[in-house]
C-alpha cells in the first residue's frame, strides 16, 4: 500500500481534478454580446456541449411546468432554423428545380403515350375488318365467350382509366425535395441511430462474458467489476445517443410538416382556376392537416427503414455464432412473413385511399354547412344535413373498422414473430443433435439477441402501414402542389410606360383552353385619371378587373401596371379580427391617417355605436356587420394602403344613397382622398356600355351616372333586406360608468377553458364506459396475460438451462425436450395477444 512515486501520484490526481473542473465549466458556454438577448428568449441557442447532450438547458422549463401548468406564453422563441419563414424558403428553393424536372418527365411521358395511341389507331381498322369477316360464322358459344371477354376488357379499361387519372400529374419529386431540404439533419440523426444500433449489440456480448465469468471460479474478481462497469457505460452511451437521435428525428418531423403546410397554404393563394376546380376546400384543408401530419409521423421513424433490416441481419449473424445453422429455421419463419406483410400492406393501402375519399367528402359538406349555417337554421335543415354528415361518417367508420381489424391481425402476427423465431431456432437446435445442450451462456445471450430482434420485427409492420398511408398523402400533395399557378407574366411591371394601366390587344379566358371571354381589349389609362367602366350585367366588368389582377388566362396581348395596386372586391372580404386590424391589414398604424380614412369612409358614426369602437371584434366573415358596413371597411382598408392604382369593383352597391354620395365625394371623386389616383370603378349596372363594345353610350356626367345608379340600387335594397344585424344612426347607446371595464360585446371570441394538471379518474372512466365494461375487462385480462407470458418465458428458459447441469454426461429425455419446447412456444404466442 506504500506509494513509491509520490510526485507522479500527486500530479495524476491534480490533473484528474482539473479535468473534472474543466468538464463542469464546459457546461457554461461563452455568450457573445449580440446573442445575450436572444438566449434569454431561447436557452438552447447558448447551451454548451454537455448541456446539449444531457438536455440540461431544458431544466428551467421542466421546473416551471412542475410548479405551475405551462401555457403558450411560457414557450420560448423558436430558433431561426425552426421558423416557418426559413423552412419554407429552403423548401421552395429546392422544390422548383425538382418540380420543373418532374414536369419535363411528365410531358415526355404524355408525348410517348400519344405516339403509341396514334400507332394503335392505325392498326385497328385492319383488325376490325378481319374480325368482321370471320364473325359471320361463329357459334353461339363463341359469342358468349366474346361477351365475357368484352366485360373483362371493360373492367381492365376502368382500372386503366383509374390508374391514368391517378398518374395524370408530375410525380416522384416530393421525396427528393424533402431530402435536399433537410438532408443534414437527416444525416445527423442517421449517424446517432447507427451508433446506437452498434452499442445495442455490445450489451449481449458483455452479458456473455459476465455469465462466463460467473461459471469460472478461477477468474479474477476485477474482471467481473470491469464487465459490470462496461455494461453500465454502454447502457449510458446507448441512452445518450438514442435521445439525440429522437430529438433530431422529432425536429425533422416538425420541420417537414411545417414545410408542407406552408407550401400548401402558399399554393392555395396562387393556384390557377383550372387547378382550383380539381380540389375542394375540404381536400385542401385535409392536405394541411391529415396529409402533412402523416409525413410528420413517418419522418419520426424514417431511419427504421434501414435500421430494422440492419438489426435483423446482425442479430442473425450473432445467433449463428451461438446456435449454428439452426438459426436458419428462425430465418425461414421471417421469410414466410414477407408475403403476409405484402398482402396486409396492399389491403391497408386500398382502405386508406377509400378512407381519404370519405374524409374529403365529409370535410367538403362540413365546410359548406358552416358557411351557410345561417340559411340552414332559418329553414330548419339541421336534421337533413346532420343525416348526410352522419351517413358519410358512418361509411368512413366502416372503412376505419376494417383498417383496425387489419392492424390488429398485423400486430398479432408481428408481435408473435420474435417468439416464433426463437421457438423455431431453439427447437431445431436441441432436436438436430443430442450433443446440443442449451446452456445458460447460450440461452441468455440468444434471448438477449432475440429481444433485440423483437423491436425491428414489431416496428416493421407499423412502419410499413405508416409508409402506405404516407404514400397516399404523397400522391395527393404532389398532385396539388404540381398544379398550374396563375401566370405571373400576364401582368408586367414595366416603369418605362407612360400610362398607369395599359392593355394591349388583350384576350382573356377563365380556363386555359376555353374561348376568350374578353377579346381584343385595348386600354390606356394615364396617371391621375378617374375611369368608370359601365355596362349590362354579365358584360364582363368583373372579368376585366380579374384580368387586370392577373387572375385570368391571357390568350394574346399583355397588361402593364405601373405602381402598386389595391383592389376592393364586389363581395367584401372580412377577417376574423378587430375592425382596426381589418383596416390596417398589417400596415403600421398612423393615428392621423387612420382617423382621416375613418371619416372619409363614413365609419365614424358606426364606431360610436359599436361596443368597443375600432377594437370591436368582427366575427367570421363579418357576421356582426351589415353589408354596407362590410363594404366601407373593405374600402377603408384599400384607402389606408396608399397604393398607386385602385380597382374598385362596384364599391357603392351595398351602401345607402346618401352614404354612396358621401363616399364618392370624400374618397372616390376628384376631391376625395384618392384624387390623382387611377380608379377602375364599376358603378352603374343600368347602362348598356360593354367593355370593348360600342353598343351604347351613357348620357350625362359621371356624377349623374352614380346618383342615378345609387337611387335604383337603394330602391331594390329596401325590398331585399337581409337578416344581418344592422346598426341605425338613431340607436342610443348608454356608456358605461366605469371606463376601465371592458365593454359588453367588444369581444366575440372568449378564451377557451382547459383542464390542467393530473388527468382525473373520471376521464379514464368515461373512456372505459364508452368502450364497454366487458371489452375493458377483456383488455386488462389480455394485457395481464401478455406480461405474465413474457415473465414466464424468461423463467421457463432459466429453468431449461439448468437441465444442462442436471443431465451432464447423460441422455436428455425426449419427452422433457418436447415439453420444454412446447411450453416455451405457447408462452411466446401468448405474448402476441
Amino acid at each position: 500500500g506504500e506509494v513509491r512515486d509520490v510526485p507522479r501520484f500527486s500530479l495524476f490526481y491534480i490533473s484528474f481534478g482539473l479535468e473534472l473542473i474543466s468538464l463542469v465549466l464546459s457546461t457554461v458556454a461563452d455568450i457573445p454580446p449580440e446573442a445575450k438577448d436572444f438566449i434569454k428568449k431561447n436557452p438552447e441557442a447558448g447551451a454548451a456541449f454537455l448541456s446539449r447532450i444531457t438536455f440540461n438547458w431544458l431544466n428551467s422549463m421542466v421546473l416551471k411546468g412542475y410548479k405551475q401548468p405551462l401555457v403558450q406564453e411560457d414557450m420560448w422563441d423558436l430558433n431561426e432554423s425552426d421558423s416557418t419563414a426559413f423552412i419554407n424558403e429552403r423548401f421552395q428553393h429546392f422544390m422548383k428545380p425538382e418540380l420543373d424536372a418532374a414536369r419535363v418527365r411528365f410531358q415526355n411521358k404524355m408525348k410517348n403515350k400519344s405516339a403509341k395511341t396514334r400507332d394503335s389507331a392505325q392498326e385497328d381498322p385492319q383488325q376490325n375488318g378481319l374480325s368482321s369477316g370471320l364473325g359471320k360464322g361463329v357459334s353461339q358459344d363463341v359469342l358468349m365467350m366474346e361477351e365475357r371477354g368484352k366485360k373483362e376488357d371493360e373492367k381492365k379499361k376502368k382500372k386503366k382509366d383509374k390508374k391514368k387519372e391517378e398518374e395524370n400529374y408530375p410525380n416522384s419529386w416530393l421525396i427528393a425535395t424533402l431530402y435536399k431540404t433537410f438532408k443534414w439533419i437527416l444525416i445527423e440523426s442517421a449517424f446517432f441511430k447507427l451508433l446506437q444500433d452498434v452499442l445495442t449489440f455490445v450489451s449481449p456480448q458483455l452479458l456473455k462474458l459476465m455469465i462466463s465469468f460467473t461459471q469460472d471460479k478461477s477468474r479474477y474478481a476485477w474482471e467481473g467489476y470491469l464487465y459490470a462497469v462496461l455494461l453500465m457505460v454502454v447502457a449510458l452511451l446507448q441512452s445518450l445517443t438514442l435521445q439525440q437521435y429522437f430529438q433530431r428525428c422529432f425536429v425533422l418531423g416538425m420541420r417537414v410538416r411545417t414545410a408542407l403546410m406552408a407550401a400548401v397554404y402558399k399554393k392555395a393563394l396562387v393556384v390557377s382556376n383550372d387547378t382550383r376546380k380539381e380540389s375542394t376546400v375540404g381536400e385542401t384543408v385535409n392536405l394541411m392537416s391529415a396529409d402533412a401530419q402523416r409525413f410528420n409521423d413517418v419522418t419520426n421513424f424514417i431511419h427504421l427503414l434501414w435500421s430494422c433490416p440492419l438489426q435483423i441481419i446482425i442479430s442473425i449473424v450473432f445467433l449463428w455464432l451461438e446456435l449454428g445453422p439452426s438459426v436458419l429455421a428462425g430465418l425461414g419463419v421471417m421469410v414466410l412473413m414477407v408475403p403476409i406483410n405484402g398482402f396486409l400492406a396492399t389491403k391497408a393501402r386500398k382502405l386508406q385511399v377509400e378512407n381519404m375519399k370519405f374524409k374529403d367528402e365529409r370535410m367538403k359538406i362540413m365546410n359548406e354547412l358552416l358557411n351557410g349555417v345561417k340559411i340552414l337554421k332559418l329553414y330548419a335543415w339541421e336534421p337533413s344535413f346532420q343525416k348526410q354528415v352522419e351517413d358519410i361518417r358512418g361509411e368512413e367508420l366502416k372503412v376505419m373498422k376494417k383498417f383496425a381489424y387489419l392492424t390488429a391481425v398485423s400486430t398479432f402476427i408481428f408481435t408473435s414473430a420474435p417468439a416464433l423465431v426463437s421457438l423455431a431456432t431453439f427447437a431445431v437446435f436441441v432436436s438436430v443433435s443430442k450433443d446440443n445442450v442449451l446452456t445458460a451462456e447460450k440461452a441468455f445471450t440468444s434471448i438477449s439477441l432475440f429481444n433485440i430482434l423483437r423491436f425491428p420485427l414489431a416496428m416493421l409492420p407499423m412502419l410499413i402501414a405508416s409508409i402506405v398511408q404516407t404514400a397516399v398523402s404523397k400522391k395527393r400533395l404532389e398532385k396539388f402542389l404540381a398544379g398550374e399557378d396563375i401566370d405571373s407574366d400576364i401582368v408586367r411591371q414595366d416603369p418605362s410606360f407612360n400610362t398607369a394601366v395599359s392593355v394591349c390587344d388583350g384576350s382573356f379566358a377563365w380556363e386555359k383552353d376555353a374561348k376568350p371571354l374578353l377579346k381584343d381589349v385595348n386600354l390606356d389609362i394615364e396617371p391621375g385619371r378617374l375611369v368608370a367602366v359601365v355596362g349590362a350585367v354579365g358584360s364582363g366588368k368583373s372579368s376585366l378587373m380579374s384580368a387586370l389582377l392577373g387572375e385570368m388566362h391571357s390568350t394574346k396581348g399583355f397588361i402593364n401596371i405601373r405602381g402598386s395596386l389595391a383592389f376592393v372586391p364586389q363581395q367584401a372580404w372580412i377577417q376574423n379580427a378587430t375592425l382596426k386590424d381589418n383596416i390596417l391589414f398589417g400596415s403600421p398604424h398612423e393615428e392621423e391617417r387612420f382617423k382621416k380614412v375613418i371619416q372619409a369612409c363614413a365609419l365614424a358614426p358606426d364606431l360610436e355605436l359599436l361596443p368597443g369602437g375600432d377594437l370591436t371584434e368582427i366575427g367570421e366573415k363579418g357576421i356582426n356587420l351589415s353589408g354596407g358596413q362590410k363594404q366601407r371597411v373593405s374600402l377603408a382598408r384599400a384607402t389606408y394602403s396608399q397604393a398607386d392604382i385602385y380597382l374598385l369593383d362596384d364599391p357603392l352597391s351595398a351602401v345607402d344613397s346618401h352614404v354612396g354620395k358621401h363616399l364618392f365625394e370624400k374618397v372616390i371623386g376628384p376631391n376625395g382622398i384618392l384624387k390623382n389616383k387611377v380608379c377602375e370603378g364599376q358603378d352603374a349596372e343600368d347602362f348598356e356600355l360593354i367593355p370593348g363594345g360600342d353598343d351604347a353610350q351613357p348620357d350625362g356626367a359621371l356624377e349623374d351616372t352614380v346618383s342615378l345608379t345609387l337611387k335604383r340600387e337603394n330602391s331594390i335594397r329596401r325590398s331585399q333586406r337581409n337578416g344581418s344585424v344592422r346598426l341605425r344612426r338613431n340607436t342610443s347607446v348608454k356608456k358605461s360608468a366605469n371606463a376601465d371595464e371592458p365593454k359588453k360585446g367588444q369581444k366575440l371570441i372568449e378564451k377557451e377553458t382547459m383542464e390542467t394538471g393530473q388527468v382525473k379518474l373520471a376521464v379514464f372512466l368515461q373512456y372505459l364506459r364508452a368502450m364497454g365494461w366487458g371489452y375493458s375487462a377483456m383488455v386488462f385480462v389480455i394485457y395481464f396475460i401478455q406480461n405474465a407470458a413474457f415473465i414466464g418465458q424468461n423463467l421457463w428458459l432459466s429453468d431449461w438451462t439448468s437441465d444442462s447441469v442436471e443431465y451432464y454426461n447423460m441422455t436428455y429425455p425426449s419427452w422433457k425436450r418436447d415439453t420444454r419446447v412446447g411450453v416455451f412456444g405457447a408462452l411466446g404466442v401468448a405474448q402476441g395477444n
